[in-house]
């Protein structure tokens, strides 16, 4: 699930630079400062993206070992049980 963070970051970074550098700002069309802001957009999103879909895996990964753990102990120990 990493590798799908990390390539997903990378696109979303490589798709906003490229949009940055399709036509300048300042022309005279109204594509130019738009494909600016959806760049600037997709960076950020790349940004934004890659370390919370970091974030969902590790906690994913935690959750099931938490479950496998308990399974796999019958609930002994467990906090949760104060009987």
């Amino acid at each position: 699930m990493r590798a799908f963070a990390v390539l997903s970051t990378l696109g979303a970074i490589v798709a906003g630079l490229w949009l940055l550098t399709t036509q300048p700002a300042d022309s005279n069309s109204i594509f130019g400062p738009l494909l600016h802001a959806m760049g600037l957009y997709f960076i950020a999103k790349g940004l934004y993206m890659g370390p919370s879909l970091i974030q969902q895996t590790d906690t994913a990964a935690a959750l099931k070992w938490l479950v496998e753990e308990r399974s796999r102990t019958g609930g002994e120990n467990d906090a949760l049980n104060d009987e």
